[in-house]
């Protein structure tokens, strides 16, 4: 019997393999099915919703809560953010809009009047149609808008343009429509904002920069008629030169108990005083204003919270450049000598007609002076009555003292030195107010001349020197006025910035009498201001006085020439005190120089010496104008001091 065998089957190549393949196939599958459900079930279950309180800490929920509470901090900022980007753009669109509709305005005003000069040029041969000169309007206009987009576009390109435009600023500006746009822009770069304009400090038409001012131009005006070329002596200047802060605080003065309360409240914050302000005043407070506030802001605002209360800025003052006379006869520098100076090379008191006796007039007179440091031992000083105080910022060097020692000198001068004085028997009053800067060059500001002058009314000075160059300061015009009206007298140096200088203050004040200097030959100092404030003129070129180190020397310009007019002040103050600049310098002697009246280049003309005087006595011993005293004679003035000048050249 034959057993049946089973049917071998017959291998296929390739039928294992893709079994096997198809068996790991569904095995990874699996797997990453199995993958993506538990790993989210893993991380549901590590979850603090899961987990809840077995798992997570009272801190750690009031950590979590901190965190979404500085997320929905950052959001709230950059959505204002956001909010102040589109007000800003919004802001710039209308500025750039109505600066084109005035461009567009003064081109349709250009466009009518060039109309009308060619209607009223061009000759009536052809009548010409209403069609066609609106059509040449039009192509003019056309023209004009080609030439401003610089002629590679045309008017509807241009206006699709402007449309295209205009709707980008729009969206950009507007409101996000979804959340998703929201965190598009957050996303997206900013655009840096535009920097704000610093608000001027002063009036603009004191501020300059650099050499030429900002003027903004008329764009309605018709172009200018060529102008005349003014002849450059009689040119007048701006109002002052521009100014300059010394540092950022703000000056207050007077200010009581009240006032200081409330600027503290406001977040102002009180400098302290300074160790080198001797004798210390308490009519004069710096303050600084608080972070992120400017300036000219804070100033507005104490201006607004108290408006009873004088605030100011604190501007920087410097002393006038002078030059070494020329001198060719005479040696220059030379040490401090005794035994009085001879007429050739001190010459001033000659020229004013000031005798040796009147040194006596000015005996209780007490003059102040406003300028740098002296040098208390120089012989010029030996036995003067002398009082020094230092007015200086904190951490402040002080400053060469030659310009203070060579006006003092002029004035308090030892009558038995190389450089005797005018008035040396009066009481002098030095004040201090300069300092180096950082390029060492002498510097004051308005805190330091206020506490100068509150420390002169103090001291009851009778008449004030100031040699010195700054802006117009309203806290220092309005210390001036109150003194003057409780009789103080004042004189200051024009200036030495030329013809074409702008005005110099404080010379240029009121109650300020400003002096000029001109030389032996009476002719005006080359580099002296000229303007229609300037009062005297006095001698001040080539003026021997003394420098510092034990020296004396030629020096030049309207400093010292200033000190002649302070002394005739001095010797003449029974006769002018409690009268007005106007009363003073109509009751002295002044001599004209130049064009007959008053010029711009010597003022009034040269101011000379009262008669005599009598010590001790009342108003009432000054000789009259007319019974004058003997005086030295002109031809004992040396040669070239009786020259008239022949007028502006």
């Amino acid at each position: 019997m034959v057993t049946p065998t089973r049917p071998r089957l017959r291998a296929v190549p390739g039928n294992c393999r893709a079994s096997a393949r198809r068996r790991l196939s569904m095995r990874l599958v699996l797997g990453l099915m199995l993958s993506t459900s538990i790993l989210p079930l893993c991380a549901l279950l590590e979850s603090p919703v899961w987990a809840g309180s077995r798992t997570w800490s009272n801190r750690d929920w009031s950590r979590e809560a901190e965190r979404a509470r500085e997320q929905a901090q950052q959001a709230a900022e950059r959505a204002r953010e956001l909010a102040q980007q589109a007000a800003e753009r919004a802001r710039q669109q209308a500025q750039q809009a109505a600066e084109r509709a005035a461009r567009q305005q003064a081109r349709q005003s250009r466009d009518d009047d060039d109309d009308n000069d060619r209607q009223i040029v061009a000759t009536p041969a052809a009548p010409r149609r209403d069609q066609d000169t609106g059509q040449n309007k039009r192509n003019d206009k056309d023209k004009d808008n080609d030439k401003d987009d610089g002629g590679d576009r045309s008017g509807s390109q241009r206006n699709r343009d402007k449309r295209e435009a205009n709707r980008n600023n729009q969206d950009s500006s507007a409101p996000p429509a979804t959340v998703v746009e929201f965190f598009k822009r957050l996303a997206a770069p900013t655009q840096p904002k535009t920097q704000e304009p610093v608000p001027a400090l002063v009036p603009t038409q004191t501020i300059t920069t650099g050499a030429v001012p900002i003027q903004k131009a008329k764009q309605n005006a018709a172009p200018p008629p060529p102008a005349k070329k003014p002849p450059l002596k009689l040119r007048v200047g701006p109002l002052g030169p521009p100014p300059v802060l010394a540092n950022n605080t703000i000056v207050g003065v007077r200010l009581n108990s009240a006032a200081l309360k409330r600027v503290t409240e406001l977040g102002f914050k009180v400098a302290p005083a300074s160790p080198l302000f001797q004798p210390r005043t308490t009519g004069v407070t710096q303050l600084v204003a608080p972070e992120l506030l400017s300036t000219a802001a804070a100033l507005d605002l104490l201006h607004k919270e108290l408006p009873g209360d004088r605030f100011g800025l604190n501007y920087a003052y410097r002393p006038y450049e002078v030059a070494t006379g020329d001198k060719p006869e005479a040696p220059g520098v030379r040490q401090a000598s005794f035994g009085g100076c001879t007429a050739q090379r001190c010459y001033g008191p000659a020229v004013i007609g000031w005798q040796p006796s009147m040194r006596s007039c000015a005996r209780d007179v007490r003059i102040g002076v406003i300028d740098t440091s002296i040098d208390r031992n120089h012989p010029a000083f030996k036995g003067r009555n002398l009082h020094i105080a230092n007015f200086l910022p904190n951490g402040a060097r002080r400053a060469p003292n030659w310009h203070g020692t060579g006006v003092m000198a002029v004035l308090a001068g030892n009558p038995d030195s190389g450089t005797p004085g005018l008035v040396p028997d009066a009481s002098f009053f030095a004040a201090n107010v300069y300092h180096s800067d950082e390029h060492g060059q002498p510097v004051a500001d308005t805190a330091s001349l206020l506490q100068a002058l509150d420390w002169m009314r103090a001291s009851k000075v009778h008449v004030i020197n100031m040699s010195m160059s700054g802006p117009q300061d309203e806290l220092i015009e309005g210390a001036i006025k109150e003194l003057s009206a409780r009789g103080v007298l004042f004189v200051a140096a024009a200036g030495n910035g030329g013809p074409n200088a702008p005005k110099s203050f404080p010379a240029a004040y009121k109650q300020v009498i400003a002096v000029t200097a001109v030389g032996k030959d009476l002719r005006g100092y080359v580099h002296a201001n000229h303007g229609d404030y300037i009062d005297v003129a006095a001698p001040g070129v080539g003026i021997w006085t003394a420098l510092p180190n034990l020296l004396e020397g030629y020096q030049s310009g309207t400093s010292f020439a200033a000190p002649h007019v302070t002394a005739i002040l001095a010797a003449a103050h029974d006769r002018v005190r409690q009268k007005s600049k106007e009363e003073i310098l109509s009751s002295l002697d002044i001599r004209d120089l130049g064009p007959a009246g008053p010029d711009r280049i010597y003022g009034r003309g040269l101011a000379l010496a009262p008669a005599a005087c009598s010590p001790g006595h009342d108003p009432g011993g000054w000789v009259t104008n007319i019974v004058r005293a003997p005086v030295t004679p002109l031809e004992s003035i040396p040669s070239g001091l009786t020259a008239r000048p022949s007028g502006y050249k």
